[in-house]
């Protein structure tokens, strides 16, 4: 398909076609890890494994979202190959000079650091919802209630244990089985060894078990564990997009070189824009372009106090890095993304 010679609708193009992408692959990773969520609670909680197609459907549902997630992976590395080849047909020279490359060896703008940092933020996270999920699915279902338990006498067989920590083990039977559980501490005032109360426990988890007429188990834990999981879930695909993210701009940087340029750093208009920087970049041949941070930096108010700056631009359309060097704004090179809305003017 033709994109057009308009080298600015071109990487507007390119850029919401990537962007897509990314996302589509965010979301496929997410509903990946939303059924190993799924079956790991299902695996992890009490009682036994649900009868019917139950697990085979929750299981069937995990390789279809990892088949969604390859496929749309996959079309990344596309992608960057159709970027690479109008890159090559549009020429550099709309948006940097064609001569005066430099190129860096070593990842002087952090950023493959930045998206192998990201890939291992999200790799910790992952690992949280499983364990988050595992601990959800052994906490069953919160607690049995008057209105969905039943009702049985159960005796008190102990209120202490072997090294006399209080606690309350009540045996009962269910289905004839004897079965022995604790509960919790607090129950154990005024009570006794041979008594016998009356429990109320949960059919499905006959495991599940308290005392009748006690208020059910305080819901904050699984609260706590729900809010730890939908956390996750938003570090998880925010990381993934930044790496994402990183691995385009670090492609588009090797891809054109860097170009020396006197850069004057301007706050971006609005409120909302007030920590985001706008370039004004002037080239050594003359020609200048405009370009837009595209993220917010602590450094902006810096950056503007000094106009012409030293440094370094690469990439090119909605791809583009502004590189100051070492004692800029600190000990280390500061890497910038950013993108052009317009082409470069002789």
């Amino acid at each position: 398909m033709d994109l057009g010679t308009d080298a600015g609708d071109v990487a507007r193009r390119l850029e919401r076609r990537q962007e897509t992408a990314e996302v589509l692959t965010g979301l496929a990773v997410l509903l990946f890890l939303f059924f190993v969520l799924v079956i790991s609670m299902t695996l992890a909680g009490p009682g036994p494994l649900p009868a019917g197609g139950e697990l085979p459907a929750e299981v069937a549902a995990l390789v279809g979202s990892a088949t969604l997630a390859v496929l749309a992976g996959l079309r990344i590395p596309a992608l960057d190959r159709r970027a690479e080849t109008e890159l090559t047909r549009l020429g550099v020279e709309n948006w940097l000079p064609e001569d005066g490359r430099t190129d860096f060896e070593d990842d002087v703008t952090g950023l493959r650091s930045q998206g192998r940092r990201a890939v291992f933020v999200a790799t910790v996270c992952a690992w949280v919802l499983a364990g988050c999920a595992a601990l959800f699915g052994a906490n069953g279902t919160g607690g049995a209630s008057a209105e969905t338990g039943t009702e049985a006498l159960a005796d008190v067989v102990a209120v202490a244990d072997a090294q006399g920590v209080p606690g309350l083990w009540v045996e009962y039977r269910v289905d004839g089985v004897p079965r022995t559980v604790k509960l919790s501490q607090d129950s154990v005032d005024g009570h006794a060894v041979g008594q016998v109360v009356a429990v109320v426990y949960d059919p499905a988890h006959p495991q599940d078990v308290r005392l009748a007429g006690e208020a059910e188990a305080s819901p904050s834990p699984v609260a706590l564990l729900i809010v730890l999981m939908v956390i996750a879930v938003g570090v998880v695909l925010g990381q993934v997009l930044q790496a994402l993210h990183r691995r385009r701009l670090d492609r588009a940087v090797r891809r054109t070189g860097w170009r020396r340029a006197s850069v004057t750093v301007v706050r971006g208009a609005g409120a909302r824009r007030r920590k985001v920087p706008d370039f004004e970049v002037r080239f050594r041949d003359g020609s200048s372009i405009a370009l837009h941070g595209n993220e917010r930096s602590r450094y902006t108010g810096v950056l503007t106090e000094r106009p012409g700056r030293l440094a370094w631009i690469g990439g090119w359309g909605r791809d583009m890095v502004v590189l100051f060097p070492a004692g800029a704004v600190g000990e280390r090179p500061l890497a910038i993304p950013a993108y052009a809305p317009g082409k470069r003017r002789s």
